[in-house]
């Protein structure tokens, strides 16, 4: 498929994000997209995204859909480009920041969460871990699709071996959290924590209500989601209920 590129409305460490519109009409492609590209030789993360995508592929309405990849040669640069869906709202960390008293209404958190909940079930009965949910990876469609989990980039097989030399998702992990695994995620504070999908979970909890991290030294995702129960950090009735609602559900995600 050839296509044009547009403004820039995005760019991070992988690269850049712009527009992206169809040379020609074709049913099988939306009128706008969004192509995230990079210089090819540092195209890894960008090409593992890709794969994974495709392997995602009509799982879950939850997951932003790739449309594919090619080359091009721009300003004498060689880069690599995957198409995706384009989501008009943004990302849920920008929704945030603008939204009054920078805070989600109750029945917003309901339905985000919900949506993420359902992707994330599906890229972990997929064989997948994210490894970097968070807000500014949570897309924002229509109201009737709701939100995406998108930037792949990280993403690994549950039981693929990680470098330890390499870090992954956010730097923020509790100290001390372990879990039985074989995937080792290397972070600032904790050089050999290990990614699971309660980790996403785990990710994503943080994001949504800013809690302190655990000084516990032997915690771990899964026991700190059944403490949610007897949490006394919320302050908020309608979050104390959702909190109540969400971690069975986080739980079943991947029962111990």
């Amino acid at each position: 498929m050839e296509w044009v590129r547009g403004d820039r409305v995005g760019h991070g460490s992988f690269g850049t994000v712009n527009l992206a519109v169809p040379r020609s009409q074709n049913p099988e492609f939306p009128p706008l997209m969004a192509v995230k590209s990079c210089s090819v030789s540092h195209s890894a993360s960008l090409m593992n995204e890709k794969l994974i995508l495709d392997e995602l592929r009509s799982c879950s309405p939850e997951i932003i859909q790739c449309f594919g990849d090619d080359f091009s040669l721009e300003n004498g640069e060689k880069l690599y480009n995957i198409l995706l869906e384009f989501a008009s709202g943004g990302a849920l960390a920008d929704k945030l920041k603008s939204s009054c008293d920078r805070r989600f209404l109750e029945s917003d958190v309901r339905w985000y969460t919900k949506s993420i909940l359902k992707g994330l079930l599906s890229i972990h009965q997929s064989g997948y871990v994210h490894c970097d949910i968070k807000l500014q990876n949570i897309l924002l469609f229509n109201q009737d699709d709701g939100v995406k989990i998108a930037d792949f980039g990280l993403a690994k097989k549950d039981h693929d071996n990680v470098s330890s030399n390499s870090p992954r998702g956010p730097f923020d992990f509790p100290d001390g959290v372990s879990a039985k695994s074989s995937v080792t995620c290397s972070t600032n504070s904790l050089p050999s924590a290990e990614c699971l999908p309660e980790y996403d979970a785990w990710f994503q909890i943080q994001d949504e209500f800013c809690w302190s991290s655990s000084s516990s030294s032997s915690i771990s995702p899964a026991t700190r989601l059944r403490q949610l129960s007897d949490e006394r950090r919320f302050t908020d009735t309608g979050q104390k209920k959702t909190v109540l609602v969400l971690a069975p559900m986080l739980l079943a995600l991947r029962p111990l």
